[in-house]
């Protein structure tokens, strides 16, 4: 090859790498801006939230936005039973459902993978499926997964997304159990308070 075609392409290369380099940081700088969009427009959803249904609900909501999704999944291990958890289960256009599974149910394979080692479990075939730990307290208690019936629908980087979703989850979760709570305290001492006066 000649030198001076050699020249040529060198400086080509040159040029287009640097003009690569910055596409490149701009596409990645977009991208977690739209992440991070993303997770405020969540958060802001699940602040609302005053149960887990809800939070199932807003989740869906937003999620479906930026991500093919045909139903949502959340799994909670009971506190009280070993061997059995809580599915939340909504589809598209509808009420969440809610049933008590066996830990060993086919039904909560994927889940029941995100427990005993609390990392992303990706599913592409035959139909799509990601599923992400629920952490509190350092340790997995629960999972939630996102589906469509399309194959290869989700990738890696949704898995990275959807771990920071799981943050907001589980903080929504526990805002809810505590209202749930205020409100469970606030019913018994509606009970209580006729006796109390009656005993002034």
């Amino acid at each position: 090859m000649p030198v001076g075609e050699l020249a040529f392409l060198e400086e080509g290369h040159r040029r287009l790498g640097v003009l690569i380099a910055n596409a490149s940081l701009n596409e990645l700088t977009r991208n977690q801006a739209s992440r991070l969009a993303a997770l405020n427009s969540i958060a802001r959803a699940m602040a609302s939230t005053l149960d887990e249904a809800s939070v199932l609900t807003a989740l869906r909501a937003t999620l479906s936005q930026l991500l093919p999704v045909d139903s949502l999944d959340m799994v909670s291990v009971t506190k009280d039973r070993a061997d059995k958890a809580r599915l939340l289960h909504l589809e598209a256009d509808s009420a969440p459902t809610s049933k008590e599974i066996s830990l060993r149910s086919a039904e909560f394979t994927p889940a029941r993978t995100v427990l005993r080692n609390p990392k992303p479990v990706l599913i592409h075939e035959p139909t799509s499926s990601l599923w992400v730990p629920i952490i509190e307290g350092g340790a997995a208690r629960g999972a939630f997964g996102i589906n469509c019936s399309r194959p290869y629908a989700y990738e890696d980087s949704t898995a990275a997304f959807l771990e920071l979703v799981a943050d907001e989850v589980t903080l929504a979760i526990r805002n809810a159990r505590s209202y749930e709570a205020i409100e469970a305290q606030r019913r018994q001492l509606e009970v209580v308070k006729p006796f109390g006066r009656r005993l002034d």
